[in-house]
Parts: structure tokens; C-alpha cells; sequence
């Protein structure tokens, strides 16, 4: 599933794991500037935190 980059991104309380993955995504874009990210690169921590609650 892409990340559609001219629509804003909504995290919600009742958001799936495709929804979660699409945030950690744009995020990725948004502050690195790339959503493709290398392994050394991610935020594994607060990527879990987000997605486990």
C-alpha cells in the first residue's frame, strides 16, 4: 500500500496495522525526507511504542 504524499495523514485510536504502517511511513518521508529508511536508521523503539500502544 503507498503513502499518499498530498493527503494529510491521520493517526486515530481505532487505526489498523496498515494504517499504523502508513503513518510510521509518511513519517519517515516527512522528517528524513525518505520513507525508505535503512535498518541502522529506524526508530525501532518508538516504531513498537506506536504500534503496540
Amino acid at each position: 500500500m503507498s503513502v499518499v504524499l498530498d493527503a494529510p495523514i491521520e493517526l486515530r485510536s481505532n487505526s489498523s496495522p496498515d494504517d499504523i504502517a502508513n503513518v510510521i511511513r509518511a513519517l519517515y518521508k516527512q522528517v528524513l525526507g525518505n520513507p525508505h529508511v535503512m535498518e541502522s536508521e529506524r526508530l525501532v523503539t518508538a516504531e513498537s511504542q506506536l504500534t503496540n500502544g
